[in-house]
């Protein structure tokens, strides 16, 4: 497949993503749902430089060239282009840091691991 003829695909993921973050939101799955906003952005973000004939490997990569192709040509609002990378962050402590507060929040506490065996 060509890269430009992806666009849409690269759109309906972000729209899938996108409708995932928000469920997953008012369910109360922070850390999931930073991710998963993240990701709407970032598929976005990747149709956005496919239309300009660019593809890139990298997240950093997709996030630097989307600032220079379109932020800095005024295409996009600063302020947007600032809630991509810090969603890129909230994406890296979703998906990789934890939280005992995502548990609590729950209501549920979190559950150590047995360290006993069963008498």
């Amino acid at each position: 497949m060509n890269p430009r003829e992806a666009i849409p695909l690269w759109l309906a993921k972000a729209d899938d993503s996108l409708q995932a973050a928000r469920d997953l939101l008012n369910a109360e799955h922070v850390g999931v749902a930073a991710s998963r906003a993240y990701y709407a952005m970032f598929y976005a973000a990747t149709a956005a430089l496919l239309h300009e004939g660019k593809q890139f490997a990298k997240h950093s990569a997709v996030i630097a060239e989307f600032g220079r192709t379109f932020v800095r040509q005024g295409v996009f609002d600063a302020g947007m282009f600032k809630a991509f990378q810090r969603a890129f962050d909230l994406r890296s402590e979703g998906d990789y840091e934890l939280h005992p507060s995502a548990a609590r929040r729950r209501n549920r506490p979190p559950t150590p691991p047995s360290c006993s065996s069963p008498a």
